[in-house]
Protein backbone atom coordinates (compact mmCIF):
# COMPACT_ATOMS: atom_id res chain seq x y z
CA UNK A 1 0.00 0.00 0.00
CA UNK A 2 1.78 3.61 -1.20
CA UNK A 3 -1.18 5.58 0.58
CA UNK A 4 0.63 7.43 3.21
CA UNK A 5 -0.75 6.19 6.70
CA UNK A 6 -1.90 8.90 9.10
CA UNK A 7 -2.03 9.05 12.77
CA UNK A 8 -5.34 10.45 14.27
CA UNK A 9 -4.99 14.32 14.03
CA UNK A 10 -5.77 15.92 16.90
CA UNK A 11 -9.62 16.70 15.44
CA UNK A 12 -10.33 12.79 15.24
CA UNK A 13 -8.57 12.82 18.94
CA UNK A 14 -11.56 14.80 20.05
CA UNK A 15 -14.25 12.72 18.61
CA UNK A 16 -12.19 9.70 20.19
CA UNK A 17 -12.21 11.38 23.51
CA UNK A 18 -15.60 12.22 23.43
CA UNK A 19 -16.85 8.84 22.70
CA UNK A 20 -14.49 6.42 24.36
CA UNK A 21 -14.85 7.85 27.82
CA UNK A 22 -17.00 6.18 30.60
CA UNK A 23 -20.09 7.85 30.98
CA UNK A 24 -20.44 8.40 26.88
CA UNK A 25 -20.23 4.49 25.01
CA UNK A 26 -17.51 2.82 27.41
CA UNK A 27 -14.48 0.87 26.90
CA UNK A 28 -13.33 0.76 23.07
CA UNK A 29 -10.72 -1.37 23.07
CA UNK A 30 -10.19 -4.50 24.79
CA UNK A 31 -8.03 -3.32 28.00
CA UNK A 32 -8.36 0.30 27.68
CA UNK A 33 -10.36 1.79 30.94
CA UNK A 34 -11.46 5.43 30.37
CA UNK A 35 -9.51 8.08 28.98
CA UNK A 36 -5.89 7.63 29.57
CA UNK A 37 -3.22 10.21 28.65
CA UNK A 38 -2.00 8.34 25.87
CA UNK A 39 -5.05 7.28 24.54
CA UNK A 40 -3.82 9.19 20.83
CA UNK A 41 -0.66 6.62 20.63
CA UNK A 42 -2.98 3.21 21.80
CA UNK A 43 -5.83 3.97 19.57
CA UNK A 44 -2.87 4.98 16.84
CA UNK A 45 -1.57 1.37 17.51
CA UNK A 46 -4.67 -0.48 16.87
CA UNK A 47 -6.67 1.56 13.73
CA UNK A 48 -4.36 1.66 10.06
CA UNK A 49 -6.63 4.64 7.90
CA UNK A 50 -5.61 7.66 5.69
CA UNK A 51 -7.11 10.74 6.15
CA UNK A 52 -9.24 10.02 2.66
CA UNK A 53 -10.97 7.50 4.57
CA UNK A 54 -11.68 9.19 7.89
CA UNK A 55 -12.82 12.09 5.82
CA UNK A 56 -15.45 9.79 4.06
CA UNK A 57 -16.88 7.99 6.68
CA UNK A 58 -17.52 11.35 8.70
CA UNK A 59 -19.29 12.50 5.21
CA UNK A 60 -21.38 9.64 5.13
CA UNK A 61 -22.59 9.74 8.53
CA UNK A 62 -23.13 13.27 8.48
CA UNK A 63 -25.61 12.64 4.96
CA UNK A 64 -27.47 9.88 7.49
CA UNK A 65 -28.02 11.93 9.52
CA UNK A 66 -30.26 14.14 7.14
CA UNK A 67 -32.10 11.04 6.35
CA UNK A 68 -35.70 10.08 7.00
CA UNK A 69 -36.81 8.10 9.16
CA UNK A 70 -38.26 6.14 6.38
CA UNK A 71 -34.89 5.20 4.74
CA UNK A 72 -33.53 1.58 4.81
CA UNK A 73 -30.36 3.42 6.09
CA UNK A 74 -27.95 -0.29 5.01
CA UNK A 75 -29.63 0.25 1.62
CA UNK A 76 -28.32 4.10 1.79
CA UNK A 77 -25.02 3.14 2.56
CA UNK A 78 -24.30 -0.06 0.20
CA UNK A 79 -25.73 2.22 -2.07
CA UNK A 80 -23.33 4.99 -1.45
CA UNK A 81 -20.11 3.05 -1.83
CA UNK A 82 -21.22 1.51 -5.41
CA UNK A 83 -18.15 2.11 -8.03
CA UNK A 84 -15.55 1.37 -5.48
CA UNK A 85 -12.98 -0.87 -6.93
CA UNK A 86 -12.96 -4.49 -5.61
CA UNK A 87 -9.73 -5.60 -4.09
CA UNK A 88 -8.98 -8.26 -2.41
CA UNK A 89 -6.93 -8.74 0.52
CA UNK A 90 -6.66 -5.73 1.89
CA UNK A 91 -6.72 -6.63 5.30
CA UNK A 92 -3.13 -8.47 5.00
CA UNK A 93 -1.42 -5.43 4.72
CA UNK A 94 0.48 -5.45 8.29
CA UNK A 95 3.03 -7.42 10.22
CA UNK A 96 0.83 -7.22 13.17
CA UNK A 97 -2.88 -7.17 12.89
CA UNK A 98 -4.32 -4.08 13.01
CA UNK A 99 -7.68 -2.07 12.48
CA UNK A 100 -7.61 -2.03 8.97
CA UNK A 101 -10.10 0.97 7.83
CA UNK A 102 -10.46 0.96 3.77
CA UNK A 103 -13.46 2.69 2.03
CA UNK A 104 -10.76 3.04 -1.03
CA UNK A 105 -10.99 -0.54 -1.85
CA UNK A 106 -13.11 -3.57 -1.02
CA UNK A 107 -13.87 -7.24 -1.45
CA UNK A 108 -17.25 -8.84 -0.73
CA UNK A 109 -16.70 -9.31 3.42
CA UNK A 110 -15.17 -5.90 3.91
CA UNK A 111 -17.86 -3.80 2.28
CA UNK A 112 -20.91 -5.52 4.15
CA UNK A 113 -18.41 -4.91 7.46
CA UNK A 114 -18.20 -1.25 6.11
CA UNK A 115 -21.94 -1.16 5.61
CA UNK A 116 -22.98 -2.82 9.18
CA UNK A 117 -20.42 -0.79 10.73
CA UNK A 118 -21.67 2.95 9.44
CA UNK A 119 -25.34 1.32 9.82
CA UNK A 120 -24.38 0.58 13.76
CA UNK A 121 -23.34 4.18 14.00
CA UNK A 122 -26.66 5.80 12.94
CA UNK A 123 -29.09 3.45 15.06
CA UNK A 124 -26.52 4.06 18.25
CA UNK A 125 -26.72 7.58 17.11
CA UNK A 126 -22.90 8.04 16.87
CA UNK A 127 -21.98 10.28 14.24
CA UNK A 128 -17.78 10.31 14.42
CA UNK A 129 -14.79 8.19 13.06
CA UNK A 130 -14.27 6.89 16.30
CA UNK A 131 -17.70 5.52 16.74
CA UNK A 132 -17.11 3.97 13.31
CA UNK A 133 -13.54 2.42 14.33
CA UNK A 134 -15.37 1.27 17.59
CA UNK A 135 -18.22 -0.76 15.95
CA UNK A 136 -16.10 -1.90 12.82
CA UNK A 137 -13.89 -3.46 15.23
CA UNK A 138 -16.63 -5.18 17.49
CA UNK A 139 -17.75 -6.98 14.16
CA UNK A 140 -14.83 -7.81 12.66
CA UNK A 141 -13.22 -9.82 15.94
CA UNK A 142 -14.62 -12.43 17.95
CA UNK A 143 -16.14 -10.60 21.43
CA UNK A 144 -15.10 -7.35 19.90
CA UNK A 145 -11.66 -7.58 21.31
CA UNK A 146 -8.78 -6.06 20.15
CA UNK A 147 -7.20 -6.68 16.66
CA UNK A 148 -5.33 -10.12 16.46
CA UNK A 149 -4.96 -12.33 13.57
CA UNK A 150 -6.63 -15.18 15.17
CA UNK A 151 -9.32 -13.33 16.74
CA UNK A 152 -10.54 -12.41 13.54
CA UNK A 153 -13.94 -13.93 12.36
CA UNK A 154 -12.63 -15.17 8.86
CA UNK A 155 -15.59 -17.78 8.09
CA UNK A 156 -18.52 -16.32 7.50
CA UNK A 157 -20.82 -19.17 9.64
CA UNK A 158 -18.41 -17.89 12.93
CA UNK A 159 -19.04 -13.97 11.88
CA UNK A 160 -22.87 -14.92 12.03
CA UNK A 161 -23.03 -16.60 15.24
CA UNK A 162 -20.54 -14.33 17.05
CA UNK A 163 -22.04 -11.10 16.08
CA UNK A 164 -25.95 -12.61 16.93
CA UNK A 165 -24.22 -13.41 19.73
CA UNK A 166 -23.06 -9.51 20.57
CA UNK A 167 -27.09 -8.78 19.53
CA UNK A 168 -26.02 -7.09 16.18
CA UNK A 169 -27.70 -9.42 13.52
CA UNK A 170 -29.64 -13.02 13.66
CA UNK A 171 -29.89 -15.77 10.54
CA UNK A 172 -33.38 -16.42 9.51
CA UNK A 173 -33.86 -19.80 8.61
CA UNK A 174 -37.82 -19.94 8.50
CA UNK A 175 -40.40 -20.85 7.42
CA UNK A 176 -40.07 -24.15 5.80
CA UNK A 177 -40.46 -23.28 2.28
CA UNK A 178 -38.55 -21.81 1.21
CA UNK A 179 -35.75 -22.80 3.67
CA UNK A 180 -35.81 -25.94 2.70
CA UNK A 181 -32.16 -27.70 2.34
CA UNK A 182 -29.16 -27.96 4.96
CA UNK A 183 -25.61 -26.73 5.24
CA UNK A 184 -23.75 -28.85 7.26
CA UNK A 185 -20.26 -26.89 8.06
CA UNK A 186 -16.71 -28.72 7.34
CA UNK A 187 -14.46 -26.08 6.87
CA UNK A 188 -10.38 -26.39 6.86
CA UNK A 189 -9.42 -24.41 4.37
CA UNK A 190 -7.31 -22.14 6.34
CA UNK A 191 -5.65 -24.64 8.42
CA UNK A 192 -5.29 -27.08 5.21
CA UNK A 193 -3.42 -24.13 3.75
CA UNK A 194 -1.23 -21.80 5.29
CA UNK A 195 0.56 -21.07 2.85
CA UNK A 196 -2.21 -18.76 1.46
CA UNK A 197 -2.07 -16.54 3.45
CA UNK A 198 0.75 -14.30 4.24
CA UNK A 199 -0.22 -13.95 8.23
CA UNK A 200 -0.30 -18.01 8.39
CA UNK A 201 3.34 -18.48 6.68
CA UNK A 202 4.76 -15.90 8.47
CA UNK A 203 3.23 -16.95 12.36
CA UNK A 204 3.00 -20.53 11.81
CA UNK A 205 2.03 -20.49 15.60
CA UNK A 206 -1.30 -19.26 14.51
CA UNK A 207 -2.81 -21.91 12.45
CA UNK A 208 -3.72 -24.28 15.38
CA UNK A 209 -5.87 -21.55 17.27
CA UNK A 210 -7.67 -21.04 13.59
CA UNK A 211 -8.01 -24.90 13.45
CA UNK A 212 -10.00 -24.66 16.80
CA UNK A 213 -11.93 -21.83 15.27
CA UNK A 214 -12.38 -24.39 12.47
CA UNK A 215 -13.88 -27.33 14.46
CA UNK A 216 -15.67 -25.43 17.13
CA UNK A 217 -18.04 -24.27 13.70
CA UNK A 218 -17.91 -27.46 12.31
CA UNK A 219 -20.74 -30.12 12.26
CA UNK A 220 -23.02 -27.42 12.54
CA UNK A 221 -26.53 -27.36 10.27
CA UNK A 222 -28.34 -23.81 9.02
CA UNK A 223 -31.19 -24.12 7.00
CA UNK A 224 -30.63 -21.96 3.57
CA UNK A 225 -33.02 -21.38 0.45
CA UNK A 226 -31.72 -23.53 -2.65
CA UNK A 227 -30.98 -21.22 -5.48
CA UNK A 228 -33.99 -22.46 -7.28
CA UNK A 229 -36.34 -21.00 -4.82
CA UNK A 230 -34.80 -17.62 -5.48
CA UNK A 231 -37.72 -16.73 -7.47
CA UNK A 232 -39.87 -13.33 -7.11
CA UNK A 233 -42.68 -15.07 -5.06
CA UNK A 234 -44.58 -13.25 -2.52
CA UNK A 235 -43.44 -15.86 -0.39
CA UNK A 236 -39.77 -14.72 -0.97
CA UNK A 237 -40.72 -11.27 -0.72
CA UNK A 238 -41.99 -12.24 2.97
CA UNK A 239 -39.01 -13.83 4.27
CA UNK A 240 -36.00 -11.55 2.60
CA UNK A 241 -36.44 -7.52 3.55
CA UNK A 242 -34.14 -5.52 1.46
CA UNK A 243 -30.82 -5.08 3.25
CA UNK A 244 -30.64 -8.42 4.86
CA UNK A 245 -27.05 -9.82 4.56
CA UNK A 246 -26.98 -12.55 1.80
CA UNK A 247 -24.59 -15.11 2.46
CA UNK A 248 -23.83 -17.73 -0.90
CA UNK A 249 -23.47 -21.30 0.47
CA UNK A 250 -20.59 -23.24 -1.59
CA UNK A 251 -19.74 -26.50 -2.70
CA UNK A 252 -16.09 -25.49 -2.55
CA UNK A 253 -14.39 -28.11 -0.62
CA UNK A 254 -13.35 -26.62 2.84
CA UNK A 255 -14.96 -23.46 2.75
CA UNK A 256 -19.25 -22.47 3.88
CA UNK A 257 -19.36 -19.05 2.39
CA UNK A 258 -18.37 -18.49 -1.18
CA UNK A 259 -19.60 -14.39 -1.08
CA UNK A 260 -21.73 -11.89 0.61
CA UNK A 261 -23.56 -9.05 -0.17
CA UNK A 262 -26.78 -7.14 0.56
CA UNK A 263 -30.76 -7.99 -0.83
CA UNK A 264 -32.57 -5.48 -2.47
CA UNK A 265 -35.87 -6.12 -4.33
CA UNK A 266 -36.69 -4.90 -7.39
CA UNK A 267 -39.75 -5.25 -9.51
CA UNK A 268 -38.65 -8.34 -11.13
CA UNK A 269 -36.79 -9.48 -8.26
CA UNK A 270 -34.58 -9.98 -5.57
CA UNK A 271 -31.02 -8.53 -6.34
CA UNK A 272 -27.85 -8.68 -4.83
CA UNK A 273 -25.97 -5.49 -3.63
CA UNK A 274 -22.23 -6.52 -3.90
CA UNK A 275 -18.58 -5.93 -4.32
CA UNK A 276 -17.56 -7.80 -7.19
CA UNK A 277 -14.90 -9.87 -8.19
CA UNK A 278 -16.15 -10.18 -11.24
CA UNK A 279 -16.82 -6.68 -12.24
CA UNK A 280 -14.08 -5.58 -10.40
CA UNK A 281 -15.84 -3.24 -8.03
CA UNK A 282 -18.82 -2.56 -5.58
CA UNK A 283 -22.26 -3.16 -7.88
CA UNK A 284 -26.21 -3.84 -7.77
CA UNK A 285 -26.26 -6.34 -10.00
CA UNK A 286 -28.59 -5.61 -12.85
CA UNK A 287 -29.63 -9.24 -12.99
CA UNK A 288 -31.62 -10.82 -10.65
CA UNK A 289 -30.30 -12.71 -8.21
CA UNK A 290 -31.94 -15.86 -9.46
CA UNK A 291 -30.25 -15.38 -12.80
CA UNK A 292 -26.87 -14.95 -11.45
CA UNK A 293 -27.05 -18.18 -9.21
CA UNK A 294 -27.88 -20.23 -12.09
CA UNK A 295 -24.73 -18.79 -13.31
CA UNK A 296 -22.22 -19.86 -10.76
CA UNK A 297 -21.43 -23.63 -10.49
CA UNK A 298 -20.42 -23.78 -6.86
CA UNK A 299 -23.11 -21.51 -5.08
CA UNK A 300 -26.24 -23.60 -3.80
CA UNK A 301 -28.16 -20.64 -2.33
CA UNK A 302 -28.80 -18.54 0.61
CA UNK A 303 -28.41 -18.04 3.81
CA UNK A 304 -30.60 -14.81 5.48
CA UNK A 305 -28.78 -12.61 8.28
CA UNK A 306 -31.14 -9.66 9.46
CA UNK A 307 -29.89 -6.57 11.57
CA UNK A 308 -31.33 -6.56 15.61
CA UNK A 309 -33.02 -4.09 16.90
CA UNK A 310 -30.21 -2.19 18.37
Amino acid sequence: MHTRIRILTLTLLGFAIMYLCPGTYGEAWNGMSGCKPHMENEIADHVQYTETDSIKITSLLSEARRQSNKTNITIFFARKLIGLPYVAHTLEVNKREKLVVNLRQLDCTTYVENVVALTMCVKQNRYSFAAFCDNLRTIRYRGGSAPHYVRRLHYFTDWIQDNTAKGICHEIQSPNPPFSATQKIKVYYMSTFPEKYEMLRNNPEHVKPISATENAINGKSFRYIPKAAIKNTTLLRNTIKDGDIIALTTTLKGLDIQHVGFAVWHKDGLHLLNASSLRHKVVEEPQTLYAYLQKQRTMTGVRVVRFSAM
